[in-house]
């Protein structure tokens, strides 16, 4: 689908699928390719050797946010490193056909974070054994129809509200357009119906942006839970930069 070799783009807000490959039918980094990852889904890749999802080769350094990796196929890991590093962050790592989820070789390390991935094999050649950096987990992360692809999350996921906004650990939220006490896991945010329709028309538009912030500058107006986009008790202009967001996307 996507070969970095030697190159380090920002991967966002994509959908890689249904792509074919010996080694790394999803995503490919070589040579010392980094790129940033985030916000995507990696799905229906098939792979006869390794790394259907995503193959790390040759001192190559991904950071992947947010991404969920899901319905692909690969001879020997979904993900593969071989001699390379990767770092997770609120990924969802489920429902591939493979031997394993993840798989380590060649002196390769990985860093998983807050992130919803089973059956990780760590082997060959001095390759780290640490991968878990905090706020795990391996539950079945309840995708809306993956039979049918739709791999948003249903009311109830354990991975909602289950990621982090700090990816620094700096103390400051990276993340913020984000809906309850912090991110979810994977690529789709989970909202309730019809979040941010403010004046009820059944359509989340720009009449409701409108509308929002004719509530933050008139401070006697009644209390609206659906302008509380972020769900932190406070309706305020973080408010309306992510009703904007939803509307462009």
């Amino acid at each position: 689908g996507i070969k970095c070799s030697g190159s380090s783009p920002i991967l966002e807000n994509l959908i890689i699928k249904d792509n074919n490959s010996y080694r790394g039918a999803g995503v490919g980094c070589s040579n010392g390719g980094s790129p940033i990852i985030r916000s995507t889904l990696i799905t229906g890749n098939i792979s006869t050797g390794s790394g259907g999802g995503i193959f790390i080769s040759n001192s190559s350094s991904p950071t992947i946010v947010n991404v969920t990796i899901t319905k692909n196929t690969s001879g020997s890991g979904i993900l593969y490193l071989s001699g390379s590093t990767a770092h997770l962050t609120n990924v969802i790592v489920w429902g591939n056909l493979s031997p394993n989820s993840i798989r380590l070789w060649a002196s390769s390390e990985i860093q998983i974070r807050y992130s919803d991935i089973n059956n990780i094999e760590l082997s060959g050649n001095d390759s780290s054994e640490e991968w878990d950096f905090g706020g795990n987990i391996i539950i079945d992360p309840l995708f809306n129809d993956s039979e049918n692809n739709d791999f948003t999350l249903q009311e109830g996921s354990p991975c909602i509200d289950a990621g982090i906004s700090d990816l620094n650990g700096d103390g400051y939220e990276d993340i913020i357009d984000y809906y309850g006490i912090a991110p979810d896991m994977g690529a789709y945010e989970w909202y309730p119906d019809l979040l941010g329709d403010i004046n009820a028309d059944g359509i989340v538009n720009v009449l409701d942006v409108v509308l929002i912030v004719a509530i933050i500058l008139d401070s006697d107006s009644e209390n609206n839970p659906q302008a509380d986009l972020n769900n932190d008790g406070n309706i305020d202009v973080l408010d309306v930069v992510q009703l904007v967001n939803m509307i462009l996307n």
